[in-house]
């Protein structure tokens, strides 16, 4: 008697396989654009972070060192220039000279931009004449901000100004010996590659050796 086994072997199909390939496909797909989603918010998080913190810096440093303005000893003032987007000015801060009594040196800011230039171009500087020869060629150069917009907006042709002066009634001005407080507004983008993201900063200085006339 001879015994006869039937042995029905399972498998898939050709256009089964390429269903499978193709779901698993999608799917893959799916998690590295998931991925890569995630990837650029939490870079983009980060620079924006950075951005602010850059720009919150900038707004504190030039208020401490405005607000110590400070003219050479028996002289009036300490504001030498009061331009939209530069200020000089004397001032002994942050440098105690090696006698320790300060040495009152000339320092400005100035806001730097062109419109042909992409926005990490458009930067904030702070120079010192640091050989004291009452200019600032030679000196180094700071850079204290980056990706500062204020030539933008609210458009190119009506920028905002990094700088504002007021004097003793509240009203601008742009005579040296009336200025009493200066106003300084710092608007930067926080995402310069893509749609703008402005983080607007302003704060108002009273420079305490100021003796407007």
């Amino acid at each position: 008697m001879s015994l006869r086994t039937n042995q029905s072997q399972a498998g898939i199909s050709l256009v089964e396989l390429l269903v499978g390939i193709i779901i698993l496909s999608i799917v893959t797909t799916m998690i590295i654009m998931s991925w890569t989603s995630l990837q650029n918010s939490y870079s983009s998080t980060v620079k924006g972070a950075e951005a602010r913190n850059t720009a919150r810096d900038a707004m504190e440093r030039m208020r401490r060192e405005i607000r110590d303005i400070q003219p050479p000893l028996g002289q009036t003032g300490g504001i030498t220039q009061a331009g939209a987007n530069e200020i000089r000015f004397t001032t002994a801060f942050n440098d105690p000279g090696t006698d320790g009594d300060g040495r009152i040196l000339l320092t400005r800011y100035y806001y730097s931009y062109d419109g042909s230039k992409p926005p990490d171009q458009w930067r904030l500087f702070r120079q010192r004449d640091t050989n004291n020869d009452g200019s600032f060629t030679g000196d180094p150069t700071m850079v204290i901000a980056r990706n500062v917009v204020n030539g933008a907006v609210p458009s190119a042709g009506s920028p905002t100004p990094v700088f504002e002066y007021f004097g003793v009634d509240g009203t601008t001005t742009s005579v040296l010996t009336e200025i009493a407080t200066v106003q300084i507004r710092v608007i930067s983008d926080l995402n310069p590659t893509h749609s703008p993201t402005y983080f607007d900063l302003m704060t108002t200085v009273q420079p305490r050796n100021l003796r407007p006339q």
